[in-house]
């Protein structure tokens, strides 16, 4: 493999992000694998993985702000807990709503990913 570029899909379905040498804050990346656009986010010296795309109307996440460990979509401004996925704002619309689709963040031979499975 050339040095720098990002490996493939592993086997056991490890997604490769970005270099861990190249985490900060603020940092924002989007790969689509396999019909899945996945959104690295790295704020407060933490790293999250989600589906970039709101449960709510599926707007894309990316550009979204972070705050406190929340995420609010750009669109209509619902807040999603990144820990959980979980639902936090608007109160006024707390009802059936989908929770935002969260990958746990592995590290893997200097790159940061998550494994969306088999």
């Amino acid at each position: 493999m050339i040095p720098g570029l990002r490996p493939p899909v592993q086997g056991d379905g490890f997604v490769p992000l970005v270099r861990a040498d190249r985490l900060r804050d603020g940092l924002r990346t989007v790969r689509t694998v396999r019909g899945l656009r996945l959104l690295l986010l790295h704020e407060g010296g933490e790293s999250f993985v989600v589906e970039d795309r709101c449960p709510h109307m599926g707007a894309r996440l990316a550009r979204g702000h972070v705050d406190e460990g929340t995420l609010w979509c750009p669109k209509h401004g619902f807040r999603y807990d990144l820990a959980s996925g979980a639902r936090v704002a608007p109160a006024s619309a707390l009802g059936a709503c989908e929770a935002l689709r969260c990958f746990p963040v592995e590290v893997r031979d200097g790159w940061v990913g998550a494994r969306i499975g088999d």
